[in-house]
């Protein structure tokens, strides 16, 4: 959530000041404008190509989302708002550690936006519209309406109900102690008090009806919280305004706007797909609409957040993916086949788990030729139509129109479930078998693992390093080889208690091949 949130405040507006409290964003690969470009070419619209496009980010923090996107779309302009100062500081620093110039960042208020910022192809409103009041929501839409391209689409994140009923005691019992210490003392109090009220409620169980339900709740909430930064707590739970909608209210405030729902930017994110026939088809007999259809659908799932995408309203959407869209994008999957060993493997029917867990069964031999293929080329993206000349001589026949468009819908229904990737352009990295005797990290990673684990990779994404890829990341910029590699592990390591002698020559010579295998399959290897 970023500080834009706030409005014109006083310094001490909020419980927790972003000049305090940096919220240090990340890569959001739901935003990417590579992806947002797919998701409008599934829905029948012609977005700007990712490579030449205008973005607009509203609440761009720290720049840890729109630098790295300037950072690799340099044919396209970006331009970031935040209200914080400190926080525009640290992303314009950002940017001139890169060397980014394609990028303009500005300290300023949501409300302010006016017509000299002119047109844009995608527009970014992520972590903004609960966190701040109504008359800023309202300048959200406006901003959508009056700024985006015939064409544009916008992704807007927003906290919702049902399941934000749940999550809105805990904030409030947070926000009611944590007021009485001062700011600095107030995340750890807020902690401390969900703590203290959880173990309360479970020691009680026995003289208290109903109990089950609550601590189930607040076990629910500490969970969630757990691990998470101070910033987050803060600007999340403690932020002043955090005002849940419905979804079908926000649909409703988005056409008084004169713009219209486009779907969702988690492509597989619609209930329905995965719902029995026994709960989706009497939500779908209450349902004359998609709206209606979604919003007893999130009372089912008991929802609580949603990235939505909008766009101008008289924009004509495609009530079904044609197959000349996917023609037009890459496709890509790190999945994994189950092999004999495994749980869930069976030799009469290939079944593949993607990287979140999802175990699928491959029903037709040109998907699981695809697959095949696919995984073996791992980092790297084909087109649709030259993924099926890849897989033809595996066939051993060639792909008719009807083959070609069972198979387009196999993987239409593989990334509902990510088991397959989709983009309007093929990533920029390599694995770890094209990497040169000097390997080369994408350099905003290399930049970032000198502050920290997590780096944004060539997709976009948001990853953890462990302590030898974060060790010798930094120094993978195409200078040092492969041996000056492996001294820079051995200086990292340190030695265990046993062995003062430290790794042997051939051990660290397979720890950086080690590394840069990980490396390569992470997605941040580009040379």
């Amino acid at each position: 959530m970023d500080s834009t949130a706030m409005g014109r405040p006083d310094a001490d507006h909020e419980p927790v000041s972003y000049e305090d409290l940096l919220y240090e964003g990340v890569a959001l690969p739901s935003t990417h404008p590579e992806h947002l470009a797919t998701l409008g070419r599934l829905a029948g619209m012609e977005p700007a190509p990712a490579t030449n496009c205008r973005v607009l980010e509203l609440g761009c923090g720290t720049g840890g989302n729109i630098v790295p996107m300037a950072y690799g779309l340099p044919g396209s302009q970006f331009t970031g708002i935040d209200l914080s100062p400190a926080e525009i500081a640290y992303a314009q620093g950002f940017a001139e550690a890169l060397d980014v110039r394609n990028v303009s960042l500005r300290q300023m208020d949501i409300r302010d936006v006016g017509a000299e910022f002119g047109e844009f192809d995608y527009i970014i409103a992520y972590g903004v519209y609960s966190w701040v009041p109504r008359d800023v929501q309202a300048a959200v839409l406006r901003i959508c309406r009056e700024h985006l391209a015939p064409q544009g689409m916008a992704v807007i994140s927003y906290n919702v109900y049902p399941g934000w009923h749940m999550r809105m005691g805990a904030r409030q019992m947070m926000m009611f102690h944590s007021m009485r210490f001062p700011p600095e003392e107030r995340t750890q109090e807020a902690l401390t008090l969900l703590q203290f009220v959880r173990r309360a409620v479970h020691a009680m169980k026995p003289l208290m009806r109903y109990s089950e339900t609550y601590a189930a709740v607040l076990d629910q909430e500490a969970n969630r919280l757990e691990g998470k930064p101070h910033s987050y707590l803060a600007h999340e739970h403690l932020s002043r305004a955090n005002e849940p909608v419905y979804f079908y209210q926000f649909v409703e405030r988005a056409a008084e706007a004169g713009l219209g729902y486009a779907g969702d930017s988690d492509f597989g994110s619609r209930a329905a797909d995965s719902m029995p026939d026994d709960v989706a088809g009497p939500i779908a007999a209450l349902s004359p609409d998609l709206v209606t259809e979604e919003q007893y659908n999130d009372f089912v799932t008991n929802r609580m957040f949603r990235e939505s995408l909008i766009c101008h309203r008289e924009v004509a959407l495609a009530s079904a993916v044609t197959g000349e869209a996917m023609r037009s994008l890459c496709v890509s999957s790190e999945a994994v086949f189950l092999e004999d060993g495994a749980e869930g493997y069976d030799p009469g029917a290939p079944r593949i788990r993607s990287a979140g867990g999802n175990v699928v069964s491959l029903k037709t031999s040109e998907t699981v030729a695809a697959l095949e293929h696919l995984t073996s080329i791992w980092p790297r993206a084909e087109r649709f139509d030259e993924l099926l000349r890849s897989i033809e001589p595996r066939l051993g026949f060639a792909m008719d129109d009807a083959t070609a468009a069972r198979l387009a819908g196999a993987l239409l229904t593989l990334y509902r479930v990510k088991v397959v990737e989709f983009r309007s352009e093929a990533p920029r990295c390599i694995g770890a078998s094209a990497a040169g005797e000097r390997p080369v990290a994408f350099e905003v990673a290399r930049l970032e693992a000198r502050r920290g684990v997590t780096v944004t990779n060539v997709r976009h994404e948001a990853v953890e390093l462990d302590p030898p890829c974060r060790a010798l990341l930094p120094a993978m910029d195409g200078t040092h080889t492969r041996a000056e590699l492996a001294a820079i592990m051995a200086l990292a390591l340190e030695p265990a208690a046993d062995d003062s002698a430290g790794p042997t020559a051939s051990a660290l010579t397979a720890g950086v091949e080690a590394v840069i295998e990980q490396l390569g399959m992470m997605s941040l290897l580009t040379g």
